[in-house]
């Protein structure tokens, strides 16, 4: 049995968080820019970084941003990124996050609560869908110029 914790991520866990999302992308980032990011967006009041222990240990982390959005004329949360450790996934930590997150924003005036999630990750999408969530759009991206 697990004892899972989620809790809010506080600036000292910027390479708890760094390592697990190296594995979700699956590529190593650029640290220091990495740092500078996290611990910009930490602090931010729109944005919720949380992390799931499981016996105490860090075994997950997700984010939630908050934005001001003209086609919903109000509020858009959107789940940026989420990772769970492979030795736990399965087992409800993913789903014990979300609805972390859900509770942090369920009482703040709201339009969507979203997610986006790369073609090939097909295991979060069923979770993301057995979640509550519908696919409603399609995202196109463009590389950047760095």
């Amino acid at each position: 049995m697990y004892e899972v914790v989620i809790r809010r991520a506080e600036p000292a866990d910027v390479f708890v968080v760094y390592n697990m999302l190296c594995s979700l992308s699956q590529k190593e980032h650029d640290k220091l820019r990495f740092e500078k990011c996290y611990e910009r967006n930490v602090s931010d009041e729109r944005i919720i970084y949380m992390i799931a222990e499981v016996n105490g240990e860090p075994s997950g982390f997700i984010s939630c941003h908050s934005q001001q959005l003209l086609h919903h004329s109000g509020t858009a949360y959107e789940i940026q990124e989420m990772y769970i450790d492979e030795a736990y996934r399965g087992n409800g930590v993913g789903k014990k996050m979300v609805a972390a997150v859900h509770s942090q924003i369920e009482p703040t005036e709201y339009d969507v609560f979203e997610v986006t999630s790369s073609n090939w990750r097909e295991e979060a999408h069923a979770f993301y869908m057995n979640n509550g969530f519908v696919q409603t759009h399609m995202k196109f991206t463009r590389k950047g110029n760095r």
